[in-house]
């Protein structure tokens, strides 16, 4: 497969650049979690949450900080600080997307239906945001979890409303995966086609995203 090797994360250059820019501006929210997002990527579990606590101790609070401790703590098997992380969205605009990744850790586990209920409430509470895009997004990431684990009949029905309802360009790759592996691989094709078309330009896209649902689709 030669655009992943060609697409490869390359978490050691990703670490350089990240203490560089953390040394240029130390109140940059964007360099500590890029510089622990290189961390996580080399499985330097430890070193994220240290750089993590350092931008907490500078104020720099937003939802990917407490996110990332979410997946220090998955690493450890800290349930505790787990729901600590979880809970610290709770009534903020980013706390669907808290909820989307306690759903994503339920379905990592196998449990399907425990993920299906945080999956839910992030869809609801994004639409009684009045964020029809989000709770659209994240019913793709949903049904990608149900095909991912033999439910087709529900991973065929988010992903087909995730799309009838927003059209964004990993959204609709999330529901063609959702549907390749469900089975439905003429549906798939489409929307692959659909996206590339719309978005001739974006390689990541293109490359990585849809490559992989079309290599689905050939197996």
């Amino acid at each position: 497969m030669r655009w992943a090797r060609r697409l490869k994360p390359e978490y050691d250059k990703a670490l350089e650049a990240g203490l560089e820019a953390h040394r240029l501006d130390l109140k940059d929210a964007y360099a500590y979690q890029n510089l622990s997002s290189a961390y996580l990527g080399l499985n330097r579990f430890d070193e994220a949450k240290a750089i993590l606590d350092q931008g907490l101790a500078q104020n720099l609070d937003t939802w990917v900080f407490h996110l990332q401790l979410y997946f220090v703590a998955l690493y450890h098997g800290d349930e505790a600080e787990m729901q600590r992380q979880a809970a610290w969205s709770k009534g903020k605009h980013d706390e669907p997307f808290m909820l989307m990744f306690q759903g994503h850790t339920q379905a990592y586990f196998g449990k399907l239906r425990k993920a299906q209920e945080f999956y839910q409430r992030a869809i609801e509470m994004a639409q009684t945001n009045g964020d029809a895009d989000s709770a659209s997004a994240i019913r793709s990431q949903a049904a990608m979890a149900e095909a991912s684990l033999g439910d087709f009949t529900d991973a065929r029905k988010d992903a087909t409303e995730a799309v009838a309802k927003q059209q964004g360009r990993f959204m609709m790759a999330n529901a063609a995966t959702a549907l390749a592996l469900a089975g439905d691989l003429a549906r798939a094709q489409e929307l692959c086609d659909q996206d590339a078309k719309a978005f001739p330009q974006d390689t990541i896209l293109n490359e990585a995203r849809l490559a992989s649902v079309r290599a689905l689709i050939e197996v």
